[in-house]
């Protein structure tokens, strides 16, 4: 059973409602680059049952906010979704009609980066850890007799004029609560200045931390795969045929991941690598499977 609920008359729900529809937005508008309006249409109380009849042809994002042990999950038309995967993988915004593994994968990375945009605001707000995990994704109903506090978002962006809906195991309830209840003690001054340090030094001072880090790098022009018996008649003067071709772009790995590509050139006697082309974070995704 469905139950509305009126957010003007419910202070710490509207607050934190507005803290998701914040981070949501902006998490969307990053992931996908598109302007996107964002509103809330609905606040309500359903199981999951309720909340699948709200979204047509849906596919459902289920995860775990790990510190606290609560349920949570995304709505999303398949239609709607497979759009937004595709802006984020930079494409143009094709509508899928079936979930194949690549898009399966994109929805986990999209969601994945949307709810995890919480973690952090939702921290400061309620002084708790917390830490949304996507599980799985999924179109078909799992039996599952939770009521979850829904969220039903109207989205408006290019390609899409539709609703997705997030929703939360109703124990979280008890940490919406509790945050008008929070207890503010005075501040002491009192040892202020000791230990005290720029935030414009400390930063600087934990990226120059970082910039020390030594990391791999390696130059792959190309690959192969043999025989053991032909590796052990391997030669002075033999020559391995490699998969790729000659006018390919030899690729640039850190950790074993490719960044980039480019040509290779002679520097002062030595081999080098001119970068012609950096690795785009849409290409990464593709390869969140292999």
């Amino acid at each position: 059973m469905k139950n509305l609920y009126n957010l003007e008359d419910m202070k710490e729900y509207k607050d934190f409602i507005d803290l998701v529809k914040e981070q949501f937005s902006q998490s969307l508008q990053t992931v996908i680059n598109k302007d996107l309006s964002l509103d809330i249409s609905e606040f309500f109380t359903a199981s999951l049952e309720d909340i699948y009849g709200e979204i047509e042809n849906p596919v459902c994002i289920k995860g775990v906010e790990t510190e606290n042990n609560y349920n949570f999950g995304v709505l999303f038309s398949l239609k709607d979704v497979s759009v937004l995967v595709d802006y984020m993988m930079m494409g143009e915004g094709e509508a899928k009609d079936t979930l194949d593994d690549e898009t399966k994968d994109g929805i986990k990375e999209l969601i994945t980066q949307l709810i995890s945009s919480l973690n952090v605001p939702l921290k400061e707000k309620y002084n708790k850890k917390f830490n949304f995990t996507v599980v799985d994704v999924f179109t078909d109903l799992v039996e599952d007799e939770t009521e979850y506090a829904s969220l039903k978002f109207s989205i408006n962006t290019e390609k899409i004029d539709s609703s997705f809906i997030f929703f939360i195991d109703s124990a979280f309830n008890s940490v919406i609560e509790s945050g008008d209840n929070l207890e503010e003690s005075e501040p002491d001054f009192s040892n202020f200045n000791e230990g005290f340090v720029d935030k414009e030094s400390a930063g600087s001072n934990n990226i120059d931390l970082l910039l020390d880090v030594e990391i791999p790098v390696s130059v792959k022009i190309g690959s192969t795969k043999l025989y053991l018996k032909d590796i052990l008649e391997l030669g002075p003067g033999k020559i391995i045929e490699l998969e790729e071709y000659a006018e390919e772009p030899v690729e640039l790995l850190v950790n074993n991941k490719v960044i980039a590509r480019g040509e290779v050139v002679v520097v002062d006697g030595y081999f080098g690598l001119r970068i012609k082309e950096i690795v785009s974070k849409a290409e990464r995704i593709k390869k969140l499977k292999d």
